[in-house]
């Protein structure tokens, strides 16, 4: 995942660990995995492994030149590519962290390959028949915020606080301005509801506010990150989770979409040289 930037200072008297009391450290995992070249698919022969090389090829060509926050990036569409071929371009391309699902008449998976930047976006019709498969290189597919804007709602409906609030109230005018006021380019204005004092009727009227949109993204690193769009537009609900699946971090965010889940433009300079090495080495014999 990458790194938030939220400052979380704690001083003053009941901060500091008391006399005899250690610090608790969370379980997380201290290195990361390296990057490992994906295997061939074992069903392809030169031919296939020379049509899949193509179709990388021609991608990092139109990545050269794209930079994060480009209205118009490079796309690919690998549908109609020979089935074995596919197999191979599959494998080559692997999984990567972030995976994202945009529900609607056309449900949308989307799945970031193991080069960051570089995304597989399938587009389904409502019988679930595959209609597109496309390559994407960019920071975030433009179906994720499509998604999250075409069924959410520019303001809220009237929702009266159920009794036992106290600061969730004051928390949704303040999100509900900061929504109408965000414009393409803004930085994201983020809730950290984990350091603010909540009732349970408190969770429950944000939860009831914000209901859950169309789009779902899951990040995983050391942890978990779980990002969806909520009914109103630019409102995210932005969980974050250790690796014994206790929630340690709960923010909402008004943004296009929160910049954890995007690549950012050294990744896209890391993929392209990844994906130059990996063409050459599919076309060896």
């Amino acid at each position: 995942m990458k790194p938030l930037n939220i400052p979380i200072r704690s001083i003053g008297p009941g901060s500091q660990p008391g006399e005899g009391e250690g610090l608790q450290v969370l379980d997380i995992p201290m290195t990361a995995e390296a990057f490992r070249m994906p295997l061939v698919a074992s069903g392809g022969d030169a031919s296939q492994r020379a049509e899949a090389a193509g179709v990388i090829e021609r991608f990092v060509d139109l990545l050269r030149g794209y930079r994060t926050g480009d209205s118009v990036y490079p796309r690919v569409d690998v549908v109609s590519l020979e089935p074995l071929a596919l197999q191979v371009l599959n494998q080559c391309l692997g999984e990567g962290e972030v995976s994202a699902i945009v529900a609607g008449s056309q449900r949308v998976e989307i799945q970031e390959t193991v080069f960051a930047g570089a995304w597989r976006v399938r587009h389904f019709g409502d019988d679930g028949r595959l209609l597109n498969d496309f390559l994407e290189g960019c920071g975030m597919p433009d179906a994720v915020v499509a998604g999250a804007r075409s069924q959410a709602s520019p303001e809220l409906a009237p929702a009266q606080a159920p009794a036992g609030t106290m600061n969730s109230p004051i928390l949704v005018k303040e999100i509900a301005e900061q929504s109408l006021l965000w414009r393409d380019g803004a930085a994201a204005h983020v809730v950290n509801l984990t350091l603010l004092p909540l009732t349970p009727e408190d969770h429950e009227h944000l939860n009831q506010v914000f209901t859950k949109g169309a789009v779902t993204i899951l990040s995983r690193g050391f942890g978990k990150c779980r990002i969806s769009s909520t009914a109103l537009r630019n409102v995210w609900w932005v969980q974050y989770f250790n690796t014994m699946d206790t929630l340690i971090l709960n923010t909402i965010e008004v943004v296009d979409v929160p910049e954890v889940a995007c690549a950012h433009q050294d990744d896209i300079d890391d993929t392209v040289a990844r994906l130059v090495e990996l063409a050459e080495w599919l076309r060896e014999d």
